[in-house]
């Protein structure tokens, strides 16, 4: 069974499909609002080390949920 950790990240990664190597270090729910905190590696050919930190985003709870029931 997928812990929400894992749904979330799988959710970050629907959400954000240009991004590579998408990592969720945080959630926290906040009434209808889920808060994300995530870094990435971005696609870049000549540095595949290049980490980008502490991005965040607010997603909404009821868009999360339509998202698991149409998985």
């Amino acid at each position: 069974m997928k812990t929400t950790h894992d749904l979330l990240s799988e959710y970050l990664d629907y959400l954000k499909p240009d991004y590579a190597q998408l990592k969720l270090d945080d959630y926290e729910l906040n009434g209808s609002v889920i808060k994300i905190t995530y870094h990435y590696n971005p696609l870049y050919d000549w540095d595949n080390d290049y980490t980008i930190n502490n991005e965040k985003e607010d997603f909404e709870l009821l868009d999360y949920i339509t998202w698991l029931n149409q998985k």
